[in-house]
């Protein structure tokens, strides 16, 4: 067992030094310069760049006042956008508030969804209907519980039009309150920051190295259109992932930015809401794939767990387990904490790796145990096998 935990601390240290270095491969996006209008090149001529901003909404009355007031107050000189808001069939209030910031605002619109088609998610097909209705060059697609910041307008949209075509995303800074969501929510972000090579994202078309987030991506329209829009992914539950992976595979560029500096976002907010978000993605997001799921809970098992595990019995029956149980859980402690510090959060939580690594443990069990089983996943009223 001493010889095991060495290795363990010696993986660890590798994972430290990569984390290190991963979080500064993400590029950011700026203010453009005042002076300089973004512009778009169409039919040979430049123009102002047009974005669309498209919220799908199902039964988010606490989160479409404050999302459309943060969307509304931009300040975009030099830039054309109009906010398409889709009221998905909603069993609240949604609705009526998204109607009544319409009345404020002329830029704000207001559509009805349509219940479904077969073989759709509720998400996508909120999608594939606001991208119908938008006129934008840019489609910036945006959950509800997002917030823009003062300039992330501009700043986005600036980055994804010097991009030229592609995707632009990125994980916007996380708001948790409860304890389960401190735990839990931070660690979609720390799994970036350890597994995937940020640099590869957008140095290759190489479509497992991919990621985004639904709440804040920016799509070319022609790329859209390239790859087949949402109905090309309509069955698919981690709907961001597969647009991606798709624009990959059609070689078109895409970006992983920084982008807790221009919005943030609180996903969830008790314990329910944490356990089945995250359980309708891990099992889906690794494709269903069991060897793939299983190998993930072996490692984190391992790197995340063992260790405290070994420190009591380390104490009373086997001292020499007790420096490498020490150090290896010291660095997965400081690995998480330089992580969460990275994207906007507070390091403390970073003490409680083995806890957090647990939980998300057996949510993942439940999300491949629900597939499998046939249950599927249940999100908003809707059912997904």
């Amino acid at each position: 067992m001493e010889s095991f935990l060495w290795v363990i601390t010696a993986l660890l240290t590798v994972q430290l030094m990569f984390v290190i270095w991963n979080t500064a491969q993400f590029p950011k996006a700026v203010l453009p310069d005042s002076n300089s209008p973004v512009q778009t090149v169409h039919s040979g001529q430049e123009r102002m760049t047009k974005v669309s901003i498209l919220i799908p909404a199902r039964d988010e009355e606490r989160n479409i006042d404050s999302c459309l007031r943060s969307v509304s107050q931009q300040r975009a000189e030099g830039l054309d956008y109009e906010i398409i808001v889709l009221n998905d069939r909603s069993s609240d209030k949604t609705g009526t508030i998204a109607e009544e910031y319409a009345r404020k605002f002329s830029r704000i619109r207001v559509l009805e969804g349509r219940e479904p088609a077969a073989g759709w998610t509720g998400k996508s097909y909120a999608c594939h209907q606001l991208a119908e209705e938008a006129t934008g060059d840019i489609l910036f697609f945006m959950d509800a519980d997002a917030r823009l910041e003062p300039g992330a307008l501009s700043a986005l949209t600036a980055f994804a039009t010097r991009q030229g075509s592609g995707i632009v995303s990125g994980f916007p800074r996380q708001e948790t309150e409860t304890l389960i969501e401190k735990l839990v929510v931070p660690m979609m972000m720390y799994t970036i920051s350890c597994h995937l090579p940020v640099a590869l994202v957008h140095g290759t078309h190489d479509p497992k190295f991919a990621a985004a987030h639904g709440a804040a991506l920016l799509i070319h329209r022609d790329t859209y259109r390239d790859i087949g829009g949402h109905a090309a992914v309509r069955s698919d539950l981690v709907d961001d992932m597969a647009i991606v992976r798709k624009a990959k595979e059609g070689k078109h560029p895409v970006s992983l930015i920084e982008m807790y500096s221009w919005v943030r976002m609180r996903m969830y907010r008790n314990g329910s809401e944490v356990w089945n978000g995250y359980k309708k993605n891990l099992f889906p997001g690794v494709g269903r794939n069991p060897v793939i799921m299983a190998g993930i809970l072996s490692i984190y098992t391992i790197l995340y767990l063992v260790p405290p595990l070994m420190l009591l019995p380390a104490l009373f029956f086997a001292n020499d387990w007790i420096i490498p149980a020490i150090l290896s859980s010291v660095l997965a402690m400081l690995t998480k904490s330089y992580s969460d510090r990275k994207n906007g959060l507070s390091g403390y939580l970073g003490l409680a790796i083995a806890l957090s690594a647990g939980i998300l443990i057996c949510i993942a069990l439940d999300s491949w145990l629900s597939s499998g089983s046939g249950k599927g996943y249940e999100w908003k009223g809707r059912r997904y096998l």
